[in-house]
């Protein structure tokens, strides 16, 4: 079925996609949409190569110039690519607004928002944050809601090389450091347990603990586990859930199978108990991959070949 670009819906998917460094067809990676700023010329356009089926989002003062520049789809929009405070809208619909990370929790969220991480005061209060989910569990009420992301979230999680254009929204080169630094993973993970709670919140009206953060399932997890790695959460009513941030997959699961999966995630061996239940008589990688394999899993080690695509 052809895409239709007049759909506000689709267009508002496909920019967030963009916003996140995400390609808009996982399976399709020439497919990519661009966003320019006001400053953009059409040879500039022109060297994106954009495809067809791709989406060009320009200023509404350059869409029509820009039109004979490509192929693809151009579309405009109103507002300023900015880290904090900006807004973009397509016709009287607002898209998305961009946040800092210290600003968006004062905030009335009721339109998608992008965090971004712009200075020092950020990062200060993500590293409190960090420390607090690690140590107790909980996590900021304001960023589970699944209105909210965070530009470049697939540079942040590692999912392989951002997929947006030099117009784009980047990572400041402050939180490229600090995720480079020696508390990146840490950060990194925190991330991504965001995510997988908000997944949960969409689907199940519970309150969640992510394994690997305050005394849940393990304390710790090991420090190999890809961020590609699944989650394990357990709900208030004792109920087990497994989250794959990179794929959007949900699902609750025996405890026995939210007990293997923590092990895996965590570097150690599954009780015996657990894994008689199972009917496995012996533990180890090539188990653990079939197991993975059957749950229709991802099982991810950092430095893998699937924690680089």
């Amino acid at each position: 079925m052809a895409t239709d670009y007049s759909d506000l819906r689709t267009l508002t998917t496909r920019f967030h996609t963009w916003v996140e460094g995400r390609l808009p067809d996982p399976s399709d990676p020439g497919l990519v949409d661009a966003v320019v700023r006001a400053d953009a010329t059409p040879e500039q356009v022109v060297s994106l190569g954009l495809r067809q089926d791709a989406i060009l989002f320009a200023p509404e003062h350059l869409a029509e110039k820009m039109t004979p520049a490509t192929r693809a789809t151009v579309v405009g929009y109103a507002g300023e690519l900015a880290d904090n405070g900006a807004e973009i809208a397509i016709g009287d619909e607002l898209l998305v607004q961009f946040e800092s990370y210290s600003t968006i929790e004062y905030l009335t969220l009721v339109v998608p928002t992008c965090v971004t991480i712009v200075d020092e005061y950020d990062l200060d209060l993500l590293r409190t944050d960090v420390q607090r989910a690690m140590n107790e569990g909980t996590f900021p009420a304001h960023l589970l809601n699944p209105l909210v992301t965070f530009a470049g979230l697939a540079e942040i999680l590692v999912w392989g090389p951002p997929a947006t254009n030099e117009g784009g929204v980047r990572l400041t080169e402050a939180f490229r450091g600090e995720l480079a630094g020696p508390a990146g993973l840490a950060a990194r993970r925190y991330i991504a347990a965001l995510r997988a709670l908000q997944l949960a919140s969409t689907r199940v009206d519970e309150n969640m603990r992510v394994s690997g953060f305050g005394p849940t399932i393990v304390s710790e997890p090991a420090r190999d586990v890809a961020l590609a790695a699944p989650f394990v959460l357990q709900a208030d009513d004792a109920s087990y859930y497994v989250v794959e941030v990179r794929r959007n997959l949900f699902g609750r699961v025996d405890p026995v199978v939210a007990e293997i999966v923590d092990s895996v995630n965590s570097g150690r061996t599954p009780p015996r108990h657990t894994l008689n239940a199972l009917g496995i008589v012996e533990w180890g990688s090539a188990t653990a991959e079939a197991l993975f394999d059957r749950l229709g899993l991802t099982l991810s080690r950092s430095g893998s070949a699937s924690d680089q695509s």
